[in-house]
């Protein structure tokens, strides 16, 4: 039987073996380099064309609204998942609505779902009305020519609304079992609970229910242009409360909250699919990770989640994401990537491209860069993928 620390194992990059020739075999697929101008992105030649980014209106809203003067609502209500509103209520106040009445600046006014739905609707408002600090929404009068909101008329004021926003809390999942009866809970496991077994260590099970919901809707209702960046983000946590699942990432601008991976339109500037970091155990686990490595396991779980194999889209990434093997497979699922390598330069020629380079600082800046090509040969025909070399001025 498979030991289970080999099982759990992360191989971050396939065995690299010589091939006749000077080839390399990436997988089933042999790589072979040679000194060559990279003429056009592999895109053109197989006859793609740009794509511009569309939202299905017609799973958005059943019957077209008239919102030409409020664009950025209609915008929101295609990339909110409004229909999980009335579940994610019922999970988020259940841990929040004690907090609440225990501290609540007023008294014994209790958190009732018409308190939720306004704060909702404050949320929209601003969307709708954008360009000013939140506080000043709820002012009764402000300098001319400023626009005075107040929203504090419809139900909420600056302080009420603050608060609710301070005592909304996600449970931690305690057990397996779904709640019976009439646990406020009920609904949301089963409109998108666990399965029922689901170990009572999932600290992250509310949390990836809820981005899991998101990335459906984002697939329902948008259509992406061809060109993607996938990135990593982190999403702050404004709660006096903890977050299931935590995490605290010093490299990041806001270290406190949830650490994600993500993939942005790059016309719109719109993410449109996050996926949660859980720690290397639980990623580990991953679908592709295990044989693929963690960077390049995740483009691929990408080209899953939003139907993209085939399409034709072209990622552009940053060094994390950026690898000749990630390419090669991207290429391999019908998807190009166009990305910087710093430190995975596994099947990365930099001995022959640092050969090649000897000189080129002497040359003028615009040319001081040498470039490699290879042709892989894939089931759906034969690629071409490049590299290019640019030597800084001060190495020898």
């Amino acid at each position: 039987m498979e030991d289970v620390d080999d099982r759990l194992r992360l191989e971050e990059e396939t065995e690299e073996e010589e091939h006749a020739e000077g080839e390399l075999l990436l997988g089933k697929y042999a790589v072979k380099w040679k000194e060559g101008p990279i003429e056009a992105c592999q895109r053109q030649p197989d006859g793609w064309e740009d794509e511009d980014p569309k939202i299905r209106w017609g799973r958005v809203f059943k019957v077209q609204p008239d919102l030409a003067d409020t664009k950025y609502l209609k915008y929101m209500c295609a990339f909110f998942p409004i229909p999980i509103l009335p579940w994610w209520y019922k999970a988020v106040t259940k841990a929040g609505r004690e907090k609440y009445g225990q501290y609540f600046l007023n008294g014994n006014r209790d958190f009732t779902p018409g308190l939720f739905w306004v704060l909702v609707g404050d949320f929209f408002y601003m969307v709708a009305n954008p360009g000013m600090p939140r506080e000043e929404y709820f002012e009764q009068e402000l300098e001319f020519p400023r626009v005075s909101h107040n929203l504090g008329r419809f139900g909420l004021v600056l302080k009420e609304f603050q608060h609710i926003l301070s005592v909304l809390n996600l449970p931690e999942c305690t057990t397996g079992a779904q709640p019976a009866g009439d646990d406020p809970q009920r609904i949301f496991f089963e409109r998108c609970g666990p399965p029922r077994g689901t170990p009572s260590s999932d600290i992250f099970l509310w949390v990836r229910r809820f981005i899991d919901s998101w990335n459906a809707w984002i697939l329902h209702t948008f259509s992406p242009s061809h060109l993607l960046n996938p990135d990593e983000t982190m999403v702050r946590w404004i709660s006096k409360y903890c977050l299931p699942g935590v995490m605290w990432v010093p490299r990041k601008p806001d270290p406190l909250g949830h650490e994600l991976k993500s993939v942005a339109d790059c016309v719109v500037r719109v993410m449109i699919f996050v996926e949660l970091q859980e720690g290397k155990e639980r990623d580990r686990l991953k679908p592709y990770t295990r044989e693929h490595g963690t960077t390049t396991a995740f483009l691929l779980r990408v080209i899953d989640a939003l139907q993209l194999r085939g399409k034709g889209k072209e990622f552009y990434a940053d060094s994390w994401f950026g690898s000749v093997k990630a390419a090669v497979l991207m290429l391999e699922r019908g998807n190009y990537l166009k990305g910087l390598v710093k430190t995975n330069t596994k099947f990365y020629p930099l001995a022959e491209l640092k050969a090649l380079a000897v000189g080129v600082d002497k040359q003028p800046h615009s040319t001081r860069a040498v470039s490699m090509v290879a042709n892989v040969k894939l089931d759906t025909g034969t690629k071409q993928i490049g590299v290019v070399y640019h030597k800084r001025v001060d190495e020898a």
